[in-house]
């Protein structure tokens, strides 16, 4: 499940595909998420996603690295829980790559 949430997420990612499929892959990820993940993951996923609902109502309004700090926040919060409870990276250890 978060393997695939993860892939799922690139749909918030400039140039990574806004596509009618990306889009419907994150749905099924988001459905199963709720089904499986931690209470952790859901409330960080949530809080991405109220992010994500504040910049389409107004671009301006939510910054690019607040953006960036929430997306990474989920991903740090399903590392936890798979296992990974002891985990020192953090959410300024991701890399966003662009080619």
């Amino acid at each position: 499940v978060y393997e695939e949430m993860c892939i799922a997420l690139r749909v918030f990612i400039s140039g990574h595909g806004g596509t009618p499929e990306m889009k419907e892959r994150f749905h099924a990820a988001y459905a199963a998420a709720w089904l499986w993940a931690s209470d952790s993951v859901l409330v960080a996923l949530n809080h991405f996603i109220a992010l994500q609902v504040q910049r389409a109502a107004d671009p301006t309004s939510v910054e690019q690295t607040t953006l960036k700090s929430a997306y990474t926040g989920i991903v740090v919060e399903m590392r936890k829980d798979v296992g990974f409870s002891g985990t020192v990276a953090s959410v300024s250890n991701y890399q966003f790559v662009q080619f």
